[in-house]
């Protein structure tokens, strides 16, 4: 992606108990640079952390230099939207109205692109609307489209890689009625994952140092934790996949051959659901993935395993300095507990959503993302 493109969740009450534990973890150890990362032993992971979830009813969101967790003691300066990195997930229905105000705590200015909503123009966050250090600006419109996953990003000219490279960036979730019937692991089952590269400088902290072919970084981050591991139960569990690099490709697979089951991108539910392993994701790509821990025993660790491409090569590279096992995400299946009942529709394989043809409200316009509603 180039500088100028860049680079969970059924209701709130469902994830009180999981933005309590995040919130947690953002807290925990004070803020100080511990130096850059490096490997780390065998079998060290860090708990992943799930940015907390919040409504764009009436919201005041502010970007500006923080100090950030990545796991394991080790902290970094970032630009962050409220402190979190990422920032907060918003969570909306079909027919709600967001309304979030920007304040910009940077040096330079900034604006707020919802990647993948359908938005008036004047909510898009386009380049000659810049909010000055200092100012604010009130983003506002209707939620028109189908459920969803889509993001939020800066998209000030030539400066929008660095900004979300350096930590500006966040989920934003849309409901519908449709998805709601569809009885799709929820609550703690439901985990989003923003999947990002990142380059540190010797003390630590991210740095943006880009080449003419893009920024292809050196280490991975999951929800902006480093070596992440998540504890999972005996369940059906929905992984809500953004790659939020700004030009690397990553290529997606279980250390055990199981395979995802996609349910859903950019623009939302598919028809059916459909098995694949592994499956490639590319810069500001979506995925809907439901993963099956049901017949593993407990004790069992499986690893969300990644080949990432430099987007402009297409090639295999494995990151220097890194874990060598290439590992995104370790999962560690913890706990015996049956996953939460589903309503009586069968979810693998078979069809996801009912669709009828011309009843459909617009859908994402994709990895590009600028699509505003006619008359508007």
């Amino acid at each position: 992606m180039s500088n100028d493109t860049p680079v969970g969740f059924p209701t709130r009450r469902d994830f009180v108990r999981t933005a309590i534990a995040s919130a947690g973890l953002l807290a925990a150890g004070g803020v100080r640079v511990l130096g850059a990362p490096r490997p780390p032993p065998p079998g060290t992971r860090n708990p992943l952390n799930i940015p907390p979830i919040v409504s764009p009813s009436n919201f005041d969101l502010s970007a500006a230099p923080a100090t950030v967790p990545l796991g394991g003691g080790k902290y970094s300066s970032a630009l962050a939207y409220n402190t979190l990195f990422p920032g907060p997930t918003f969570l909306a229905s079909t027919g709600n109205t967001a309304s979030v105000t920007l304040t910009n705590g940077l040096s330079e200015g900034t604006t707020v692109h919802w990647h993948g909503m359908v938005v008036p123009r004047a909510a898009d966050g386009h380049p000659q609307d810049l909010v000055a250090p200092g100012g604010n600006y009130l983003y506002q419109f209707p939620i028109i489209q189908r459920a969803c996953l889509n993001w939020y990003h800066p998209h000030p000219h030539m400066m929008t890689g660095e900004q979300v490279n350096l930590g500006l960036a966040g989920a934003f979730i849309v409901r519908d009625t449709e998805e709601a019937g569809l009885g799709l692991p929820s609550g703690a089952y439901e985990v989003p994952l923003i999947i990002r590269d990142a380059n540190f400088d010797k003390s630590g902290n991210l740095i943006y140092n880009p080449k003419t072919t893009g920024f292809v970084g050196q280490y991975s981050l999951v929800n902006g934790t480093l070596d992440a591991k998540l504890d999972v139960d005996t369940a059906l569990y929905r992984f809500r996949v953004l790659n939020g690099s700004n030009a690397r490709i990553f290529r997606l697979a279980l250390s055990n051959g199981a395979p995802f089951h996609l349910i859903g991108n950019d623009g939302g539910l598919l028809a059916s659901s459909v098995s694949v392993s592994p499956i490639e994701l590319s810069p500001a790509e979506r995925l809907d993935l439901l993963v099956d821990f049901r017949g593993l025993p407990v004790g069992t660790k499986v690893r969300d395993e990644q080949d990432q491409r430099p987007a402009v090569r297409h090639q295999p590279h494995r990151l220097p300095g890194s874990d060598t096992s290439n590992r995104t995400l370790a999962l560690h299946n913890q706990r015996e507990r049956p996953a939460p009942r589903p309503r009586p529709r069968r979810l693998l394989p078979g069809p996801v959503a009912e669709r009828r043809p011309g009843n459909r409200l617009p859908v994402g316009a994709g990895v590009e993302g600028h699509r505003s509603p006619p008359g508007f």
